[in-house]
Parts: C-alpha cells; structure tokens; sequence
C-alpha cells in the first residue's frame, strides 16, 4: 500500500513538474507569455504589463489567484510541447494554447 502511494505521488509530481516554466501563446497578433515556477508565482507578460500572481495546482485544473484576491479555476492538460488552459467567458468555452520556450543563458 506504501509503495502504491509513493508512486501516485511521484507520478502527480511529475506531471506538474512538466508544467513549471515559460510558455508563449500562439496567438500570432498579441502574443505574450507566461512562467509557472515551482514556488507558486505565476508571471503573466505581455506588452503593456507584467503581472506576479500565485497559483496552485490541483488533479485537472489551475487555481490562480488574482491581483485584487479573487481566486481563477480553469482547466488545464498539456498536449506534447503544448500547454491548454480553457475558460468559459459569455458561456463560450476559450481554449487558450502555449508551447513551450527554451532559454538560452
């Protein structure tokens, strides 16, 4: 039963650990970006503005927790390089996609 336990752990772990980094969006006229960090920062940047919130991961979705306190739920899986956060905005469903980036140093 210990071992059982010890594998789902790791398992959760790793599937959020594939989450931890930049992503840009496909958008191809307003792109902008976003860095999920292993501590819970949740950096949104585009061109106006760049804004550090708090996140939590959970089974299917992100919680995000924005400037003014209000708390996000959206769904989220990741589709190979592909990340897909869906919100519902006027009863539509929007799929908001990302790939990944490699920082160069």
């Amino acid at each position: 039963m210990k071992i059982l336990v010890f594998l789902i752990t790791i398992i959760l772990y790793s599937n959020n650990d594939k989450l931890f980094g930049l992503w840009k969006s496909i958008e191809e006229n307003n792109p902008n970006y976003i860095n999920l960090k292993s501590n819970g920062d949740f950096v949104k940047i585009n061109k106006k503005e760049t804004k550090k919130l708090k996140y939590s991961l959970y089974d299917n979705y992100i919680q995000i927790e924005g400037v003014d306190g209000n708390l996000k739920e959206e769904p989220y899986y990741l589709n190979g390089d592909t990340l897909v956060i869906q919100s519902i905005n006027n009863g539509k469903i929007i799929k908001k996609k990302y790939l990944r980036q490699k920082l160069a140093l």
